[in-house]
C-alpha cells in the first residue's frame, strides 16, 4: 500500500540526495562525468527507499499490539523516561518465536528495569509490539529502527554476545568505571567518549543547546579525525609504510564505531575514512568531497530515512559546510592571517566555527527550534578545551598499567571539563543567548531556498550543461 504521504516523503528525500550528490561531486569535478552515475545511484536508492518505507509501515500495522518472545542482543544504552520510572534502549533480534521480526531487525525495547543492561548483553523477553507515533515515528526511522516493543516485569538476562557488541560491551564497562573512578565531572566525559547523552541530564543538555555547542557530546567525525589525525602522527614514528598505517587506523575506526553502537552519525564519518584510505592504497589522491559523498550514499543506502535523523543532519551538514565554506571565509580574512600566527589561528577557527553554524542552522532551527546567537563565540572558547578533553581521556584510558599517570591526565582532563561546564551555564544564562522562533518549518524551508539560490548564482552548475 503506497500512500500519497510516502510519495511526498520519497520526493523530498530524493531531491534532497540529488542535491547533497551534486552539489559535491560538481564543486569538486567541475565537470558533469558523474551525471550517470548519479542517476544510477539515484535509482538504485529510490528502489531501496521504496522497498524499506513500504516494508516497515506494512510490518508495524500487522504486529502492532501482538505479542512475542524474542531473544536479542542490546546495541545502545539505554536512556531513562523523564519520569525516571521506564527506560529505553535498541535491540538487535536474534531470534523471534512467532517469526514476526527477521533475525537483525532492530527494535526500541520501553520497560522497567532496563537501565542495568549494557551494550553487548543478550536478553530473552516476552514483548509486546506497538507503533511509533506519528510526531517521532521519522526520528526512529531515520537511525534505523523501524519498529517498537514494550516488556513488562523482571528482564531475564541471558549472557554477553560474543560477537563485536558483547566486545564493544566490556570496553564500555571499562571506560565508564576508569572515568567514573578518577573523574568529578564524569558525566560529559563519558558523553563525549562513549557519544551516549544517558548520562548527561536534561537540564544541562538544555543548556548546550541553548549556547549552541551541542555538537560537543556527539561522537561525529570531528572526534574520529581527531583520534584518527594522532593516530596517523604516532604511528609515522613507527611504521613507513603507509599501507599499515591505514589498516591500523581503519581497525581504531571499526572499533570506536562499534563502541557507539554504530550511531548514524559516527558510521557517516568512518566510512569517510574508509574511503580515504582505499583512494592512498590505490595510489591517488583523497579528495575529501568525494568521500563525504560516497559515504553518504551509502548511509542513505543502508537507511533510506536517514535524512530524518538529528544526528546525521548535524554531522553531514557540518562536515560539508566546513569543506566548502571555511576556505572562502578564511580567504576574505587574508591580510590578516599574514600579520601573526596568532592571528591565522583564530581567523581559521572563526572560518570553522562560522561555517558550521552556518551549515546545520537548518537542522537546529527544525530540530530544536531554537536559534543560538552565541554559538560562535562559545565555539571559540570551548573548542581547544573540547578536543583537550576527549584527547586526554583516550590518553588516560591508554595509560592504565601506570596508574599514577593516568590520575594525573584524567585530572587536567577534568579541569578542561569543569572549563566546558561553566562556559556552559554562563554562555546559556544570557538573556539573548537563544531565540526560541515559532514556524520552524516556514524558517527552515526559506533558509535551505537561499542556501540553494546562493550556490546556484554562485557556482553556476547550469554552465557545464550550456558547454555541451
Amino acid at each position: 500500500s503506497f500512500s500519497l504521504k510516502t510519495a511526498g516523503q520519497l520526493f523530498v528525500i530524493v531531491s534532497a540526495v540529488l542535491f547533497v550528490i551534486a552539489a559535491a561531486w560538481i564543486y569538486s569535478f567541475y565537470k558533469i562525468k558523474g551525471i550517470i552515475p548519479l542517476f544510477l545511484v539515484l535509482f538504485i536508492f529510490c528502489l531501496r527507499a521504496l522497498w524499506v518505507m513500504n516494508a516497515a509501515d506494512t510490518l508495524s500495522k500487522h504486529i502492532d499490539g501482538t505479542s512475542d518472545k524474542i531473544t536479542a542482543t542490546v546495541v545502545s544504552a539505554p536512556i531513562s523516561s523523564d519520569e525516571g520510572t521506564y527506560a529505553q534502549c535498541t535491540v538487535r533480534v536474534d531470534k523471534s518465536e512467532n517469526q514476526s521480526l527477521k533475525k537483525g531487525s532492530r527494535l526500541l525495547l520501553t520497560g522497567e528495569n532496563l537501565m542495568a543492561l549494557e551494550i553487548g548483553d543478550c536478553i530473552e523477553q516476552k514483548v509486546f509490539y506497538s507503533s511509533f507515533a506519528d510526531d517521532n515515528k521519522l526520528g526512529y526511522y531515520g537511525d534505523g529502527v523501524y519498529y517498537s516493543a514494550f516488556c513488562n516485569g523482571k528482564v531475564i538476562y541471558a549472557g554477553k554476545s560474543n560477537g563485536a557488541y558483547g566486545l564493544a560491551g566490556k570496553v564500555r564497562g571499562y571506560v565508564k568505571t576508569v572515568i567514573k573512578n578518577n573523574c568529578d565531572n564524569y558525566n560529559i566525559l563519558l558523553c563525549i567518549v562513549t557519544g551516549e547523552r544517558c548520562y548527561v541530564s536534561n537540564e544541562l543538555y538544555g543548556r548546550v543547546i541553548t549556547a549552541g555547542v551541542s555538537h560537543v557530546l556527539v561522537v561525529s567525525g570531528m572526534h574520529l579525525a581527531l583520534i584518527c589525525i594522532g593516530l596517523e602522527r604516532v604511528l609515522r614514528l613507527f611504521f613507513k609504510s603507509g599501507f599499515l598505517r591505514d589498516l591500523f587506523v581503519l581497525c581504531v575506526a571499526f572499533g570506536i564505531s562499534i563502541i557507539c553502537g554504530f550511531g548514524i552519525s559516527i558510521l557517516r564519518a568512518a566510512l569517510v575514512y574508509f574511503i580515504r584510505a582505499v583512494y592512498r592504497l590505490l595510489y591517488r589522491r583523497a579528495n575529501s568531497l568525494h568521500c563525504l559523498a560516497f559515504a553518504t550514499v551509502t548511509v542513505l543506502i543502508l537507511h533510506p530515512y536517514a535524512f530524518h535523523s538529528i544526528a546525521f543532519q548535524l554531522s553531514y551538514s557540518a562536515t560539508f559546510g566546513i569543506l566548502v565554506l571555511s576556505e572562502h571565509i578564511s580567504d576574505a580574512f587574508a591580510r590578516y592571517k599574514n600579520r601573526s600566527k596568532a592571528l591565522k589561528y583564530v581567523v581559521d577557527a572563526v572560518s570553522i566555527s562560522l561555517s558550521a553554524y552556518i551549515a546545520t542552522l537548518p537542522t537546529c532551527i527544525s530540530a530544536f527550534g531554537v536559534l543560538s546567537v552565541l554559538s560562535v563565540p562559545v565555539n571559540l572558547l570551548i573548542d581547544i578545551p573540547a578536543n583537550m578533553m576527549l584527547s586526554l581521556s583516550i590518553a588516560g584510558l591508554i595509560t592504565g598499567f601506570l596508574p599514577f599517570l593516568q590520575s594525573a591526565v584524567f585530572n587536567v582532563a577534568d579541569i578542561f571539563a569543569d572549563y566546558f561546564l561553566k562556559v556552559v551555564r554562563l554562555a546559556s544564562s544570557v538573556p539573548f543567548a537563544s531565540l526560541k522562533l515559532n514556524h520552524t518549518a516556514f524558517l527552515t524551508v526559506a533558509i535551505l531556498l537561499c542556501y540553494l539560490l546562493i550556490y546556484f548564482f554562485k557556482a553556476r552548475p547550469y554552465r557545464y550543461f550550456l558547454k555541451r
